[in-house]
This record gives structure tokens, C-alpha cells and sequence, in this order.
């Protein structure tokens, strides 16, 4: 599964390889929202609470990692909706290196501003 911000790219990089690839959508009559109930199970115990926001960091820390930086853009990633994805009430703070650099930048949405364009973050600091 791919977001909405890597699905060109990584299309595109698959076809260069010639690889065919096809796409698959989930019946809209059949989707169920289960945000409420992930949401509710997540506040009501600490654990899991700990555990889905250490599964927001390390994603965000995987996409860092990433090396195609063109396929998986880590300043365009809805960071809220993940966190709601994940049953989370607000965002994680997820503060990232930038490359040559000793300032850091919190990627969390409200948070979120293009003071280093050209750069690649490449650390993660928690």
C-alpha cells in the first residue's frame, strides 16, 4: 500500500523496471470507518497508547531513511490523519535532523514550514 504522495513515483519506478502493476480499490458500499473505535481502545489504555505513538515515529523515521527522496517526500505526508489512523488524538512530536546541519525541525502538521527547502532530513532526534 502506498499514500497518496509516493503512488506517481513509485509507479513510475516500477514501469522504468518493467514492472506491471495493478491497481486494486475497496468497494465503497463495503469500507467501514473504524477511526471512533481505534480512537477510544487507544485512550483507554496507556500501552497501546505507547505503542501507536512509537508505530507514528518509527514510520516517519522509515520514510526518512528511504532512499528514493523523490518517491517518499516526508514534508508532504499527512501527519495528522496518520496519527488518526492510528487511533491517536493529536500528533506525536517527531522533531527531524537536517542533513549538515544542527537545527531540527518538527514535522507535526501545525507545526510544519519549508525553512530548509533543498535539504534531506536524515536523523531522527526524540
Amino acid at each position: 500500500m502506498l499514500g497518496e504522495t509516493e503512488e506517481p513515483g513509485f509507479i513510475a519506478s516500477l514501469a522504468n523496471n518493467e514492472i506491471k502493476v495493478k491497481k486494486l480499490s475497496v468497494n465503497p458500499n463495503k469500507a467501514i470507518d473504524v477511526e471512533k473505535k481505534t480512537g477510544s481502545v487507544v485512550a483507554s489504555d496507556l500501552e497501546i497508547n505507547r505503542l501507536a505513538k512509537k508505530a507514528f515515529v518509527g514510520y516517519l523515521r522509515c520514510l526518512v531513511m528511504m532512499p528514493n527522496k523523490n518517491i517518499f517526500k516526508i514534508r508532504e505526508i499527512d501527519t495528522k490523519g496518520y496519527a488518526r489512523s492510528l487511533g491517536l488524538a493529536g500528533e506525536p512530536s517527531a522533531r527531524f535532523k537536517d542533513q549538515g546541519s544542527e537545527k531540527t525541525e518538527d514535522l507535526r502538521t501545525e507545526n510544519r514550514y519549508d525553512v530548509f527547502p533543498n535539504t534531506a532530513l536524515t536523523s531522527l532526534v526524540y
